[in-house]
């Protein structure tokens, strides 16, 4: 699960995201701030994607923490060489609201468990981002896998993708538990 508040998101070398055969390296000067501060992705730290990079300008900053995640036109993510375009019904909303990619999958983020399933697959690039049960993402034609032994070391804390690759943000414990009973709903489906 997510431990995110207030602290960066350190990625160590064990466990660095394989994107389209090349790493994704988070530099010191673009550390994800999450909790209370905003994800600034500057221009040094620009996410390689399938041979590509992701621009997130400053006009369109994710704002994480009491305010909204906008992806507008200005800053569309650039993902293998197209552009990722999130509509107006399915901006992402952090901090305390809902990020809505679409009714039957919607990520709840702020308290709340990260529902990706089957029905709503991230489509990036022509190509569809498949979170299965083994958290594959799929994209740029590569897969990325979060294993286990290459989880990612959030503010101290494990990241687990688990196989029904919910991710828990936030949230109590008592939340935390619903989201695991959701995960085991939807594992024995």
């Amino acid at each position: 699960m997510q431990k995110v508040g207030g602290a960066s998101l350190h990625e160590n070398r064990a466990a660095k995201q394989k994107v389209g055969g090349a790493s994704l390296h988070e530099n010191r000067a673009a550390m994800q701030k999450v909790g209370g501060a905003s994800l600034h992705v500057n221009r040094a730290a620009m996410q390689q994607v399938g041979g590509a990079s992701l621009h997130v300008n400053r006009a369109a900053m994710q704002q994480v923490g009491g305010a909204s995640l906008h992806v507008n036109r200005a800053a569309m993510q650039q993902v293998g060489g197209a552009s990722l375009h999130e509509n107006r019904a399915a901006m992402q909303q952090v901090g305390g609201a809902s990020l809505h990619e679409n009714r039957a999958a919607m990520q709840q983020v702020g308290g709340a468990s990260l529902h990706v399933n089957r029905a709503a697959m991230q489509q990036v690039g022509g190509a569809s981002l498949h979170v299965n049960r083994a958290a594959m993402q799929q994209v740029g034609g590569a897969s990325l896998h979060v294993n286990r032994a290459a989880m990612q070391q959030v503010g101290g804390a494990s990241l687990h993708v688990n196989r029904a690759a919910r991710q828990q943000i936030g949230g109590t414990l008592s939340e935390k538990r619903i989201g695991a009973q959701e995960s085991s709903g939807r594992s024995s489906a």
